[in-house]
């Protein structure tokens, strides 16, 4: 990938006072994700945004190669194998998105970081090591990748950042595991994690939307 700013989908005003950066999953669009960001409810006198940005089409390996919209390569079905360097770029091209933000005067710590699945992961990574005290992080039927170079990358302005964590229980794709592994990590880091489960495959469901809304309403 280069530095282009990606194309993305805008869900609300223009003059929110809140901005949600939110990151689909393999073979996705920003627009699958439309309905589910919709679903979140806020306090009177919260406007929030949702930017919603497509990945560029490559080639997939697990999936013989073929060409589809993904952040990175994905080498292997659960998550092994990372492809660092894909990981490393996507997270350049998303963070312009930020840069943006900050630019037209949306504060940092309204700015709030959102993935399912491998948009999670590259959510997580950008946000563990950006220059300046974002909201929080969310990660949905993800994990964590690259993770040795923590010790070196994290930024402190983020050091304590809270941590939103939903997993489905039957998860074909990611195992459950990996959000055990990504809560020791964080938490090791000094983050608060919060970790929710839900009896579903690799998804989405209502019920952690609504979770995900309680979670949020005290980080507003």
């Amino acid at each position: 990938m280069d530095t282009e700013t990606l194309d993305c989908l805008k869900i609300g005003p223009d003059d929110a006072t809140h901005v949600f950066l939110w990151l689909h999953g393999l073979g996705d669009s920003g627009h699958g994700h439309a309905d589910v960001v919709r679903m979140l409810e806020f306090p009177d006198g919260i406007r929030a945004q949702f930017v919603l940005p497509h990945a560029p089409r490559r080639s997939v390996s697990v999936n013989n190669g073929a060409i589809m919209p993904a952040w990175y390569d994905i080498r292997s079905i659960g998550g092994g194998q990372h492809d660092i360097g894909g990981i490393r770029d996507a997270a350049d091209r998303v963070s312009l998105f930020i840069d943006r933000e900050l630019d037209r005067g949306v504060p940092a710590e309204r700015i709030f970081l959102c993935g399912f699945s491998q948009g999670g992961c590259v959510a997580l990574h950008i946000a563990l090591r950006y220059p300046e005290r974002l909201g929080c992080a969310v990660g949905l039927s993800t994990y964590m990748a690259d993770v040795a170079s923590l010790d070196a990358e994290a930024a402190p302005e983020n050091a304590d950042l809270p941590v939103f964590l939903g997993h489905g229980l039957r998860d074909p794709m990611v195992p459950i595991s990996a959000m055990s592994h990504a809560k020791d990590k964080l938490e090791s880091l000094g983050h608060e994690v919060t970790c929710a489960t839900y009896p579903m495959e690799h998804a989405i469901c209502p019920e952690e939307v609504a979770d995900l809304g309680l979670w949020l309403r005290p980080r507003l």
